[in-house]
C-alpha cells in the first residue's frame, strides 16, 4: 500500500512538472509526402538524353526541435524535387 501511494506522489509531481515544460514532445511523428523530380524528356529526333530528375535527403539536425520540422515546411509537410529538363536541337542532354 505504501509503495502504491509514493507511486501516485511521483506520478502527480511529474505531471506538474510536464504541465509547465514546453520542451516536451506532445507529437511524435509526422506524415510528409515526398516526390522525386522526373527526367526530362529526350529528343527522340536527334536521339537526345533528357535530364535527370531531383533527388530528396533527409538530413538529421541535432539542434533541430522536432516540432521545428513543420516550420521548416511551412506547414505544408510536402517535399518535392525538380523535374529534370528535356533535350533540344541546340543541347541533347537536358540539364538536371
Amino acid at each position: 500500500m505504501r509503495i502504491t501511494c509514493n507511486l501516485r506522489e511521483t506520478v502527480a509531481r511529474v505531471q506538474k512538472l510536464i504541465k509547465n515544460d514546453f520542451n516536451i514532445v506532445t507529437i511524435d511523428q509526422f506524415k510528409i509526402n515526398v516526390k522525386a523530380g522526373n527526367g526530362g524528356p529526350g529528343l527522340a529526333r536527334y536521339n537526345g538524353v533528357g535530364g535527370t530528375g531531383g533527388n530528396v535527403y533527409f538530413v538529421a539536425k541535432p539542434s533541430m526541435a522536432f516540432i521545428d520540422i513543420k516550420k521548416e515546411l511551412n506547414s505544408k509537410m510536402r517535399i518535392r524535387a525538380q523535374n529534370g529538363d528535356s533535350s533540344s536541337k541546340t543541347s541533347l542532354l537536358g540539364s538536371n
